[in-house]
């Protein structure tokens, strides 16, 4: 599977999947199972961290976990979300959660 590459200025490295996969909409589909719509601010953001742990094949911020994923700075996660909403934006499944309709 391909991956793309996001080297940021502080030195961050991101790399993440170029394709939707089963388990990253599975991984979705499993934060919002419980959540009722119109989906709340919170369910969106679950769900945007978990298809960004699903996503992602390796980076430089330690372990792949969502500790991690709290620790990194915003506009880092901020340019691979954004890459991540376009690639899903057609997707039913996890539209709601990508923040694309």
């Amino acid at each position: 599977m391909e991956i793309k590459r996001f080297e940021f200025p502080a030195g961050g490295l991101w790399t993440v999947k170029t394709k939707l996969t089963h388990g990253m909409v599975r991984r979705v589909q499993e934060v919002l199972r419980d959540a009722v719509e119109p989906y709340t601010r919170a369910d969106s953001a679950r769900a945007n961290d978990a298809l960004l742990l699903a996503a992602t094949e390796s980076w430089s911020y330690g372990t792949v976990t969502q500790e991690a994923l709290e620790s990194i700075p915003e506009e880092d996660v901020a340019a691979v979300l954004g890459f991540l909403n376009t690639m899903v934006g057609t997707s039913p499944l996890v539209r709601a959660a990508s923040g694309s309709g």
